[in-house]
């Protein structure tokens, strides 16, 4: 945990003041998240990539060969484990989804109370508009 939040501190410090191999750190961050997913979840893990969106920054996205609800219960340890500090933890599954849909926005939920990630509104939101409709 605290390797991972070191090598994303050293990541940012990069980018920031051009030092040193910036994608080098990067690779090390995804390679220490690949190496505790992979003990989570058992040796499940298919992929793990890094992606930028322009909404979260850095995603680094964790590709799982388990059902959803597995899948859900390793991205709660991760998030546990890793504690991501200036990307965001996102998991993926090529597993069957057996969830209920109760059951699965629960787990959406709890991920992101956890993890402090939300869903982003694109739009402005204007009372006036709305009553005016």
């Amino acid at each position: 945990m605290v390797a991972v939040q070191q090598a994303v501190l050293a990541v940012k410090h990069c980018k920031q003041h051009g030092l040193g191999d910036f994608m080098s750190r990067v690779r090390e961050v995804v390679e220490q998240i690949r190496s505790i997913a992979e003990e989570i979840s058992q040796n499940k893990v298919r992929d793990v990539r890094l992606n930028y969106d322009e909404d979260y920054g850095f995603v680094v996205e964790v590709v799982l060969n388990q059902n959803d609800k597995s899948a859900f219960e390793t991205w709660l340890r991760l998030i546990e484990e890793v504690c991501p500090k200036g990307f965001v933890l996102s998991v993926d599954w090529t597993g069957e989804n057996i969830l209920s849909e109760e059951a699965f926005v629960q787990y959406a939920v709890e991920v992101m109370l956890r993890s402090g990630v939300g869903p982003i509104r694109k739009d402005k939101f204007s009372a006036v508009k709305e009553v005016k409709g």
